[in-house]
């Protein structure tokens, strides 16, 4: 009689330790999941952070460019006074 409740009580411990490790397993895979999505997204804006701040440097040298030239043609500077 008490050799079943031995057995009993041991195998109500192994599935209690068997369902920790599982959630254990299944809190660290989904911890690992957000990290890799957020990681992903981060490395997502940068980039497209990058590249807009690329495009903007681009468009004010064009544009620093462009209105000198202007000026330039404008405003004669050989003009006889």
């Amino acid at each position: 009689m008490y050799l079943y409740c031995y057995v009993y009580v041991f195998l109500l411990h192994v599935y209690v330790f068997l369902l920790l490790c599982v959630c254990f397993v299944f809190c660290f895979v989904v911890l690992f999941c957000v990290l890799f999505v957020s990681k992903c997204v981060l490395y997502y804006y940068h980039r497209v952070q990058t590249q807009l701040q690329l495009r903007k440097n681009i468009l004010s040298l064009l544009l620093h460019r462009a209105f000198c030239r202007i000026t330039l043609i404008i405003t004669p500077t050989n003009a006889l006074i």
